[in-house]
Formats: C-alpha cells, sequence, structure tokens
C-alpha cells in the first residue's frame, strides 16, 4: 500500500511539474544545453530568454543560443544562491538581466558583461563576493565593464559618470537623497526603472542625445529636479511625458530658445565678463563635460549653424 501511495504520489508531482512548466512557457533545452530552461520571447525572430538553470558549474558560460533560438535575456532569480558559481560571461546577444538574476551567489568573483547590454535589473549582483570588492567601486559607483550598477546613498553634492558608460542599472542612484546634481556622459544608452528614485535633493541632471531608452519611475520622487538635454531629444520628450521639468542645453537665458542671444551670453561667461546662475551654467555646458570653456563655443556654434 505505500508503494503504490509512493507510486501514486510521484505521479502526481511529475504531472504538476509539467503544468508548471506548460503555465509559465519554461523549455527544458536539448542535451547540449541541458541545464538550461528557456521561454521563446519571438518565434518569428527566434529569440529567447534563460527563466531557470539547475547546472552547478563554477564557470558559468551563458549559451548564446539554444536549440536554434538566440538568447537575448535572463529572467529574474534565475542563477539566484547558487553557491557553486565563481565566473560568469554573458554573450553579446544578451540584452537585458533581471533583477536578482545573480543575487546572494555567494562564491561569485569574476564577472563578464557584453557591452551589448541595454537594462540591468536591481540588485543583479548584491550579496555576491564581486559586489562588496571594493576595487570594483570608483568614487561611490559601482561599475562592471561599462555598466553602472549601483552608487552608495551616502554620496553627495555632485557625480560626474565615467566616460563609456552604457547603461545606468534599474535602481543605481535610488535613494541617494543627499545627491544634488549628476552628469550622463555621452554613450550612455538606458536609465533603467527607478533610476533615480529617491533623489529627494536631486536638482539637475544632464542627459546626453545618445539615450533612447528611459524606463518608468526614472525620477519618481525627484521633487526637485530639471532635467537638461538637448532640443528636440528623446529626452526631453520622455521626460515632458513623465512632467519633469525640462531645459535644453545651450539655452542659458532659460528663454526656451537657442539663438545667438545664448552664444554670446556663453562667450562673455567664458572670458569672465558675465556670471551665471547655476542654471544657466549647466546648460552653457553645451558638450556635457561637466567645464564651461572655449569647447562649449565652438560646439554652440557648431550646432547654430546647422539651424540656419
Amino acid at each position: 500500500m505505500k508503494n503504490r501511495a509512493k507510486s501514486m504520489l510521484s505521479v502526481f508531482l511529475v504531472i504538476l511539474m509539467m503544468f508548471s512548466v506548460i503555465q509559465t512557457g519554461k523549455i527544458k533545452s536539448s542535451a547540449d544545453f541541458s541545464k538550461f530552461y528557456y521561454s521563446v520571447i519571438s518565434e518569428e525572430e527566434k529569440t529567447c530568454i534563460i527563466t531557470e538553470y539547475d547546472g552547478n558549474a563554477t564557470e558559468l558560460i551563458v549559451p548564446s543560443q539554444i536549440d536554434g533560438y538566440t538568447v537575448t535575456g535572463i529572467a529574474k532569480y534565475v542563477f539566484c544562491n547558487f553557491s557553486s558559481i565563481e565566473s560568469v560571461t554573458i554573450p553579446d546577444t544578451v540584452t537585458r538581466i533581471d533583477r536578482y538574476a545573480f543575487y546572494y551567489c555567494e562564491s561569485l568573483t569574476d564577472v563578464n558583461l557584453p557591452d551589448s547590454l541595454t537594462y540591468i535589473g536591481d540588485h543583479v549582483f548584491e550579496q555576491t563576493p564581486f559586489y562588496y570588492t571594493e576595487s570594483n567601486w570608483e568614487n561611490g559607483l559601482l561599475y562592471i565593464g561599462n555598466h553602472l550598477i549601483e552608487a552608495k546613498t551616502s554620496l553627495s553634492g555632485t557625480y560626474i559618470v565615467k566616460p563609456g558608460t552604457k547603461t545606468i542599472a534599474e535602481g543605481a542612484f535610488g535613494g541617494c537623497n543627499l545627491l544634488e546634481r549628476v552628469i550622463l556622459p555621452e554613450g550612455v544608452v538606458t536609465i533603467g526603472t527607478s533610476a533615480f528614485s529617491m533623489c529627494e535633493s536631486l536638482k539637475s541632471i544632464v542627459i546626453p542625445s545618445s539615450v533612447s531608452g528611459i524606463w518608468d519611475y526614472a525620477f519618481q520622487n525627484c521633487d526637485n529636479l530639471t532635467v537638461y538635454g538637448y532640443s528636440g531629444s528623446y529626452a526631453q520628450t520622455q521626460t515632458e511625458k513623465y512632467g519633469v521639468p525640462f531645459s535644453a542645453m545651450g539655452d542659458t537665458d532659460s528663454d526656451g530658445e537657442i539663438n545667438s542671444n545664448d552664444y554670446a551670453m556663453l562667450k562673455e561667461y567664458v572670458t569672465c565678463q558675465r556670471t551665471f546662475t547655476e542654471e544657466s551654467r549647466i546648460a552653457a555646458d553645451y558638450n556635457g563635460d561637466g567645464t564651461v570653456d572655449a569647447f562649449d563655443i565652438i560646439a554652440l556654434d557648431v550646432y547654430l549653424h546647422t539651424q540656419l
């Protein structure tokens, strides 16, 4: 009787597992990648995301293709709490890693991320040895390759994100309530969900023309914030959509237009014939490098001539 009951229980569990896989759309990969499960994103484009892993690799190499599908993402929690993983390499087909994907991998010390990433979720590498290694932090900011993962909440004053940065991860500056000004360099592509949420003292952020993705709640509860960007840019469209005040770079007199008067004021400021308010000084930094100088005069002059 016990054996029969045990057999029935086993059958029930198998059916339950099959039902779970069907319900979530997970597919177990073929023999070559038998430890990975995935969900198809687009049958037409033959793309998928990894949704589960049941291996024990120490040097984890995420495949770029499984069963003829290109791997473009890693779902949340996939590798969470895998103590065996010491290093991870992610292929350049992957554009998105969701939150907690590698959370609490207690042996993880080496991470290789591709430039292809355009979105990194919250707490992806938190509670790993890699995350807490001081050499990975630069002036209070945690970078992995070209991706800014997190900022220490104790940050204050003005911060210029380092050149070459491509992604501002989800929640990266969240809760930095002493932070006042941030300059993002040209080349940044995406600003993640809640990236600057709860930055209560944040007064300005300069967003370059390269940004093509600003996710929901990026500036939630930033009540004192004005976004500075380029006229007609994606940044202007999105920040106005979210109800955040926007000011155009180059508009030094704050009249809503960029013209010869702004150019004249910029030249006077650079040659010490005029003083600027903080707002005008930010707008005058036309090339967004954190300094108002002759290079801004040249850049603004080029812009004005292209409008003729």
